[in-house]
């Protein structure tokens, strides 16, 4: 018999893992509500092009100093420069970059405070990491920074953690690459930094090695850690997963972006998501592809930029490892990037052990773009992890009122748009989006036919059942316990049960005869259902 749960984990409905029976059940997939105009955005004089159209900034909330911090990128362009040569984007002769901080209190009103830092223009900055446009090529650019609030780190000081890749003309370990169109794309090192307080960084001298290819990785990084596995995880780019050699005599046309033959995996070059671990984060195993655009599935451009990960499942110190392989639920957002029309979403994914991940079946986004003429018109990619607050997740997103590209290299190519001859109107900023708290999938009954979920056997560890439900006006959910054998238990049938009626994150189930689950054996949960939605289901010790 296989029991299907971990202890004390919540269940969600993204598959059919825990589910053996549903008759006029039907699953919803949800997405969050935007609250509106970008929440940080470009409002200081020293900032140029702060760049949150893709994975290059994070947002982190600390509950128990109540504060969200934010790290973004701030993009300096040489417009001339990028026109007339045809250097990597991100080359040090066209462009550099610097990390800014921002911090929140409410995770709403963001301030952006003097931090004594960085000068730049006789002005009191907030930038934390890079160089002074005045006073360039010190430090060089940090571009494409991740940071993480680091679980398994003793040391206060080394609280924060910030991977970027090290841009200066003569950065050890850097080379450039020819491209199948015949620019090139400069490799340079991926270095680790840390830092207390989040606002003054060391940079850790130690080389980083990714398995062979040293240093060098693609400019998407996301870093997370898994602290089941007690390992970091970071989903990035392969540096070469876009080299591969064209047929002879192929056509190309002079655009920026690549060529793509479909149904050939030995020139698979779009954008997709590797995966790589560490115990240190110095030595990380090489890059694995853990997922890619369909041939089938997908649109002929469509490609896969970055994903942002995170797992239900908790730390417990009997054990480093999941006592249940497999049930090991993660969720992710991947940003799908739209190359014809040049635009970017982000739709929902998931995985039960943080590798092989599935689409939800839907391929609708789960934060789409803007309405036309809005600041996020073209781009909304979410490159960091929800934050829960209260009952809600808040779900921070990069918007733009400009394509992805078009705006960088859309006057070497000579393109007829707006961003391409004038960058001044080039608008980048982050938003916020709210999602019920684990409102992703829903299991829904409707109003006319009474619905019926029955669980496959779980193990119950905890005395008590919770889920998190909504009810419409007149519907209801009653839960009913048996064995594996479908015998149900005494005291917990459905007439006993205590009708709910009501909208609960956290709803615990009661029975009138005051029975509560046994524990430490595989039950069965039925739930009669009408006009609800069932969005998880967990066991807990506590009474209340």
């Amino acid at each position: 018999m296989s029991l299907h749960n971990p202890p004390s984990e919540r269940h969600l409905f993204f598959d059919n893992l825990c589910i053996e029976m549903v008759q006029d059940v039907t699953r919803v997939m949800h997405r969050p509500n935007k609250t509106g105009l970008a929440l940080i955005y470009k409002d200081r004089p020293w900032e140029h092009i702060p760049y949150f159209g893709n994975a290059i900034w994070s947002i982190l909330y600390s509950p128990t100093e109540e504060i969200f911090r934010c790290w973004y990128e701030d993009w300096v362009l040489d417009p001339d420069g990028l026109i007339n040569s045809d250097v990597d984007i991100t080359d040090p002769s066209v462009s550099s970059s610097r990390v800014m901080y921002a911090e929140s209190r409410d995770g709403v009103r963001w301030d952006k405070p003097p931090l004594g830092v960085v000068f730049e223009g006789g002005h009191n900055t907030n930038i934390v990491l890079g160089d002074s446009v005045v006073n360039p090529n010190v430090f060089g650019s940090p571009h494409g920074p991740t940071v993480l609030d680091d679980p398994f780190e003793d040391d206060p000081d080394r609280r924060f953690k910030m991977m970027f890749q090290h841009i200066t003309s003569t950065s050890p370990g850097t080379d450039a690459v020819e491209t199948p169109t015949g620019g090139q794309v400069l490799h340079s090192p991926i270095r680790i930094a840390y830092s207390g307080d989040g606002i003054h960084w060391t940079v850790e001298p130690e080389r980083l090695d990714f398995g062979g290819l040293g240093p060098r990785l693609g400019d998407v990084m996301v870093l997370t850690c898994d602290v089941v596995r007690q390992e970091y995880v970071l989903h990035t780019r392969h540096p070469y997963a876009w080299l591969v050699d064209s047929p002879e005599g192929a056509p190309k046309t002079a655009a920026w972006s690549s060529p793509y033959w479909p149904d050939d995996p030995a020139r698979m070059n779009k954008r997709r998501i590797f995966r790589s671990t560490s115990r240190d984060l110095i030595h990380w195993c090489e890059p694995h592809e853990v997922l890619a655009p369909d041939d089938d599935e997908d649109n002929l451009d469509d490609s896969f930029y970055s994903l942002a990960s995170w797992s239900l499942s908790v730390a417990r110190t009997e054990t480093l490892r999941h006592p249940y392989p497999g049930n090991d639920l993660h969720i992710g957002i991947v940003n799908v990037f739209h190359q014809t029309e040049n635009v970017m979403d982000a739709q929902l994914v998931y995985s039960r052990d943080g590798v092989n991940w599935r689409r939800t079946g839907q391929r609708q986004p789960f934060l789409g773009r803007g309405l036309v003429g809005h600041w996020d018109e073209m781009i909304s990619c979410v490159p960091n992890v929800p934050i829960r607050v209260g009952d809600e997740l808040y779900v921070y997103y990069g918007g733009s009122n400009s394509h992805h590209d078009w705006w960088v290299t859309g006057a070497r190519e000579r393109l007829d748009v707006p961003e391409a001859k004038d960058l001044s109107i080039v608008q980048h900023g982050i938003g916020l989006a709210k999602l019920r708290f684990d409102g992703y999938v829903s299991l829904r009954a409707g109003l006319v036919r009474e619905g019926l979920f029955v669980t496959r056997p779980v193990k119950v560890i905890g005395s008590h059942l919770v889920i998190n439900a909504t009810c419409r006006r007149g519907g209801y959910i009653d839960v009913e316990v048996s064995d594996e054998r479908n015998r149900v238990i005494d005291g917990l049938s459905r007439d006993d049960s205590v009708r709910f009626h009501g909208d609960s994150i956290s709803h615990r189930v009661a029975w009138q005869s005051g029975a509560v689950l046994p524990e430490n054996r595989p039950l069965k949960l039925r739930f009669w259902m009408r006009d609800a939605d069932l969005y998880s289901f967990a066991f807990t010790d506590e009474s209340q």
